[in-house]
Formats: C-alpha cells, sequence, structure tokens
C-alpha cells in the first residue's frame, strides 16, 4: 500500500523536492528575504538577503498517548509535528500548525438524536467530551508556549452498530499537521562521517526518551495503567523553543555547520541516534546522557 502512495509522487513529481524520506516533505517555494542578525553569536545588527526556499509539509498521528492523557498526549503530538519541521534536510523552520481529532459520539449536548441510538459505554482512561476538551487544550498550549499558532482543525465523531457489533474511534485519533519553510540549498540531509560529533540538544530525559514508546503499537488497555501512562511523553516546549532557537539561528548563517538532524520523539535516542548514522556507524555514550530521573 506504501508503495502506491508513492508512486503518485514518482509519477508525477511536479514541485516535490523531497518526499518519503526525511522527517518533513519539501516542495520548491518562492525566492525570499532573510530579516536576521549579521551573526548569531554575539548581538549584532540585522541585515536582509535573499534565498530560494523550500516550503515543509508533514502530518502525524498522536493517537495512543491523547488516549491515554489527552492534554499531554495531544501537546506532544503538536510538539512532535513541530520538531519533524525543525529536524528536515539540514535543519528549516516552523511557521503554522494544525489539529484534527476523530472520536466516538461526545453526548456533551442534548438534542442529538443521533448520539442517542448506541448506549454510552464506560471509558478506560477519558470520555470521548473529556479527551475532545483537554486534547484541543493541550495541543493551543503547547502552540502557545512554543510560539507557533494552531491555524486550523477539525472534529469527527463517529459510532455505528450493524450485525450486533459496535464500530467507533474509541480509541482518539489525533493528527498534527503544520507548514514551514527552508532553504532549497539545505533541503536534503548530508551524508554523516565517522570523524563527525553528534550533539543533543534539549532537556533531561526519562524512560520515554530512552527506549521509545513501543507501548503504543498495541490495543490500548493491554498493559497496566502505570506502563501506559509512563509511556506518555512529556510536555516542555519552553525547553523546545530553546533548541528552536539555536536551530534557526544555524539556519541563518552564510554556512550551516549542521550537517544532518533528526527530532528526538517517542522512539528515544536509539532511534534518532541510530538514524543518523545509519550510513556510517557510531558509537553511542549513554552514561553521558542526562537523567530526569535516576530509575530512568
Amino acid at each position: 500500500m506504501f508503495q502506491w502512495i508513492k508512486k503518485t509522487s514518482k509519477d508525477h513529481p511536479n514541485f516535490i523536492v523531497s518526499a518519503y524520506k526525511d522527517n518533513v516533505a519539501f516542495i520548491q517555494g518562492p525566492r525570499i528575504e532573510q530579516f536576521a542578525p549579521k551573526s548569531q553569536n554575539r548581538p549584532d545588527y540585522f541585515e536582509t538577503k535573499d534565498f530560494d526556499s523550500v516550503i515543509s509539509l508533514k502530518a502525524e498521528t498522536h493517537n495512543f498517548p491523547t488516549t491515554v492523557e489527552p492534554f499531554n498526549g495531544a501537546a506532544t503530538g503538536a510538539g512532535g509535528e513541530i520538531r519533524d519541521r525543525l529536524a528536515g534536510g539540514q535543519g528549516s523552520l516552523p511557521l503554522a500548525g494544525t489539529a484534527v481529532y476523530m472520536t466516538a459520539y461526545s453526548r456533551s449536548e442534548k438534542g442529538r438524536d443521533w448520539e442517542t441510538q448506541i448506549n454510552a459505554r464506560k471509558w478506560l482512561y477519558q470520555s470521548p467530551e473529556e479527551l475532545l476538551i483537554k486534547a484541543s487544550n493541550g495541543a493551543s498550549d503547547f502552540g502557545n508556549k512554543f510560539g507557533q499558532p494552531l491555524i486550523c482543525g477539525s472534529v469527527l465523531t463517529f459510532e455505528h452498530e450493524e450485525n450486533d457489533q459496535i464500530y467507533a474511534f474509541d480509541k482518539v485519533i489525533m493528527l498534527a499537521g503544520g507548514i514551514g519553510f527552508g532553504k532549497r540549498k539545505e533541503a536534503l540531509k548530508q551524508k554523516v562521517t565517522p570523524d563527525k560529533k553528534i550533539i543533543v540538544l534539549g532537556g533531561d530525559n526519562y524512560r520515554i526518551g530512552m527506549g521509545g514508546g513501543a507501548v503504543s503499537s498495541v490495543e490500548t488497555g493491554a498493559f497496566e495503567n502505570a506502563i501506559e501512562l509512563n509511556a506518555v511523553q512529556r510536555s516542555n516546549p519552553e525547553m523546545q523553543k530553546r533548541v528552536a532557537n539555536a536551530v534557526r539561528a544555524m539556519t541563518e548563517l552564510e554556512d550551516n555547520p549542521i550537517i544532518s538532524i533528526h527530532d528526538h520523539g517517542a522512539g528515544g535516542h536509539l532511534n534518532c541516534l541510530s538514524e543518523l548514522v545509519e550510513d556510517t556507524g557510531g558509537e553511542i555514550n549513554v552514561n553521558k546522557l542526562p537523567l530526569g530521573d535516576p530509575n530512568g
């Protein structure tokens, strides 16, 4: 199925610069003006420079975490999608985001006859109404604190009974998306050679940051509540903004020092670091990583 999806881009590349091989997809953008400090390592005057741009496009789901803990689940869904647009090519910048939610009937108002045809069920974690309120608050909270607006979104609720079986979005679908931009000359990652060092930017590490969020791939409720709740990423938009500022400073230089960049998400260090050195291999000293939880 994925080959069929990619076939469209292969047969009709049009303005595609990069697709299905990076954290984001890039299409050709216009020639635009950069307004940035002349130097990034000290206070300096701003100057303008023209460059050929690419426009980044990204969407991803954050279903399991939003089902288990809707505020932080949706917040880290929005935040992870922002990181993907920061980690495109040799670094790119986010502009605006979107959020889509799909749940069972919310039953938040009276008079909706279609919501009374099926009895409300006992929910394992949160009700659909709680999911929609808390998840929307979480995604907006991250965007507001990071400094990226959520400019649009949508909600779809669904339940259907047929042959004594109930079909519904009992496991919420949370879809985070967004657009951004970067420099055309830096839209493709460069090969990392064995003499290079990998630099990790960000906050302390917890269990979710080490081994990843494999729990999200199983049926919700298959494990104990403590295990599933522990698999939800921590929302930290303030730290992410600091990292974004560092990435922006490097991408605005005439000679960007970033060779390749990858976002650190639910896949953990073992995922993002190994992908950076996939072609050449490398050594990862996990003892040097700062731990927020000594039991992590």
